[in-house]
C-alpha cells in the first residue's frame, strides 16, 4: 500500500484536509446509505434563478466588459436585502477577494456608486509574518487559505463570497482539468457545507467558440459549477448583456442586460487641508444599471462577432443584395437570386458570383438564422412569430 500522505490531486481527503475535518493520516473507506433515508431538501437562491446558494457559480466574459462593476453592484443588492430570491429583505454579509483591483480605491468606491451597505461587504485577505515584518498583506490562496476563510464566513455570516477573479487565487494551470479540480472541488465542497454562494469570476479565452467553449481551457471550470453566467458587450447598445448557460438547478438561457453609468463618489487624495482634515475630491466611477430581460442574448452576440470577422457582416455587399432580395420577393431560388446579384444596378453590372458562391452564401445565412431553405433549391428569409397579438390599430 502506498503512503497515504502521497494523495493525488482529486484524492477527496484533500478536500476535507482543507476545511479541516479530518487529520491528514485518517485511513479513507467507503460508506453506503440507502436514498430512502435522505430526506429531499430544497434548492435556497441568492438570486432567484440564477445564482444558488450552496455551490460554485462562474461569471465570465472578455475584459472590459463590466464584470467587476456588475459584482459590486450584486453585492450591493445583498447587502441591502434588495436581490430577489430567499435571502430579500434580508441585509446579507457578503465577503470579497479583490485580485486585480485596488480594494480601497476601485471596489469601495464602486460598492458607494452601488448604494451598498458598506457595514456588511468585507474585503478578506491574508497576513503572514516575514523575517523582517509582522502582519504583511499577501494574496489569498484556495490551496493554503481554504480553512481560514471558512472560519470567516462563520464568524461573519456571510452568504455570499464573491473570488474576483478566481484564478488569482488557485495554484496550477487554468487549463489542466486536474489541477482546476484541486483547486475547486474544495471549494464546492466549502459552499455546499455551510450553504453559501460562492461566486467566481473569470476572464474568457481569446478567439472564437460558444460560449462554453470560450471558458478557459478546462473543461472542469463548466464541470465544477452548478450555475454559468456568460457576460458580453452589444457594442450596438452599449449594454452589457449577461446570459446564463448553465443551470443545474432551475432553468437556463434567460439572458438580461445592464446599461453602465458613471456615479461622482467623493474620495481622500491623501492629502491634508490647513485646517489639517483630509482633501476630498469627486471621482467619477461605474455602476451598473439593471434593464431587465434582453431579446439579444450573448449567443447573438457571439454569432454577430463571428460574422463579422468572417466577412458575413452588414459590410458585405452580396450579402445584403440576398436579404434585399429575399424579403422584397418572398421566396427565390438560387439562379434568380444569382441573377439579381450580379445585375443589380439593371445594367449587367454585378458582382459575378458564380452558383457555388451563392449557394455557399446561403448557406452561412441558414446557419446564422437569417434564411431558411422552404425546399430543394428555394430560399427565404426567416421570420420570427411575433410575441404579442398585433392591435386593431
Amino acid at each position: 500500500m502506498s503512503d497515504p500522505v502521497n494523495i493525488t490531486p482529486l484524492d477527496t481527503r484533500r478536500i476535507f484536509e482543507q476545511l479541516g475535518e479530518v487529520s491528514a493520516d485518517t485511513n479513507r473507506r467507503t460508506r453506503r446509505r440507502k436514498a430512502s433515508d435522505m430526506k429531499p431538501q430544497k434548492t435556497w437562491w441568492a438570486w432567484d434563478n440564477y445564482v444558488p446558494l450552496g455551490t460554485v457559480t462562474i461569471i465570465a466574459g472578455t475584459a472590459g466588459v463590466g464584470k467587476s462593476t456588475i459584482l459590486t453592484r450584486m453585492a450591493a443588492d445583498w447587502s441591502r436585502g434588495a436581490m430577489e430570491g430567499d435571502l430579500y429583505g434580508k441585509p446579507t454579509p457578503v465577503l470579497m477577494a479583490a485580485g486585480e483591483d485596488d480594494f480601497q480605491r476601485q471596489v469601495v468606491p464602486k460598492l458607494i456608486a452601488a448604494n451598498a451597505d458598506l457595514d456588511l461587504v468585507e474585503e478578506f485577505y491574508v497576513e503572514m509574518d516575514t523575517i523582517d515584518a509582522h502582519g504583511v498583506q499577501t494574496m489569498f490562496q484556495l490551496g493554503d487559505d481554504l480553512r481560514d476563510l471558512r472560519e470567516d464566513i462563520i464568524d461573519s455570516g456571510a452568504r455570499v463570497v464573491i473570488l474576483d477573479p478566481i484564478i488569482s487565487f488557485m495554484d496550477g494551470s487554468p487549463d489542466r482539468p486536474k489541477e482546476v479540480r484541486a483547486a475547486l472541488d474544495p471549494v464546492a465542497k466549502l459552499a455546499q457545507e455551510l450553504n453559501v454562494a460562492i461566486v467566481c469570476v473569470m476572464h474568457w479565452r481569446k478567439g472564437h467558440g460558444s460560449i462554453a467553449e470560450k471558458l478557459s481551457g478546462a473543461h472542469a471550470w463548466r464541470d465544477i459549477c452548478r450555475s454559468y453566467i456568460a457576460v458580453a458587450k452589444d457594442r450596438e447598445t452599449g449594454h452589457t448583456v449577461a446570459q446564463q448557460d448553465k443551470n443545474n438547478y432551475g432553468p437556463d438561457g434567460d439572458a438580461w442586460s445592464y446599461a453602465m453609468s458613471i456615479c461622482p463618489v467623493p474620495v481622500e487624495t491623501g492629502e491634508y487641508g490647513a485646517d489639517g482634515a483630509p482633501v476630498v475630491e469627486m471621482q467619477d466611477f461605474g455602476v451598473a444599471i439593471y434593464m431587465g430581460p434582453s431579446t439579444v442574448t450573448v449567443d447573438d452576440l457571439l454569432a454577430r462577432e463571428k460574422r463579422a470577422n468572417d466577412g458575413r457582416s452588414n459590410g458585405d455587399p452580396v450579402r445584403d443584395l440576398i436579404i434585399e432580395f429575399l424579403d422584397s420577393v418572398g421566396e427565390s431560388t438560387v439562379e434568380k437570386i444569382r441573377e439579381h446579384v450580379n445585375n443589380f444596378d439593371g445594367e449587367n453590372v454585378g458582382f459575378n458570383q458564380s452558383v457555388s458562391n451563392i449557394t455557399n452564401k446561403l448557406s452561412r445565412l441558414i446557419k446564422y438564422g437569417e434564411v431558411i431553405r422552404t425546399k430543394r433549391g428555394h430560399y427565404a428569409r426567416k421570420t420570427l412569430p411575433m410575441p404579442f397579438a398585433p392591435s386593431d390599430d
